[in-house]
């Protein structure tokens, strides 16, 4: 299951230390964006793609430094677009 959550700014580095000291939450895929450069916003989302447990987990340890992102589904639509142009891109390079 893939989550996403709003950091502001100034709690990156909090909730990063958070997340990826915990030795339960470290083990899942686990991304920052900066919201600028794909123009939803200021601050940062966490992605994170694990059990539901885990999520729960992250929302208890970051509990007042993060809160649900409600532009997930088009930040995941982005993404995907991304990594469609990425997989292009090397079918490109290698002659695919």
């Amino acid at each position: 299951m893939k989550e996403a959550w709003l950091v502001k700014s100034e709690n990156k580095n909090k909730v990063e230390n958070i997340v990826k000291s915990d030795d339960i939450i470290s083990r899942h895929s686990i991304s920052f964006r900066d919201l600028k450069v794909i123009n939803l916003g200021e601050g940062y989302v966490l992605i994170i793609d694990a059990p539901e447990d885990v999520l729960k987990r992250v929302e208890s340890l970051c509990k007042d430094l993060i809160e649900k992102f409600d532009k997930k589904d088009k930040l995941f639509k982005i993404i995907s677009e991304e990594n469609e142009k990425t997989i292009s891109g090397f079918g490109n390079i290698f002659g695919d």
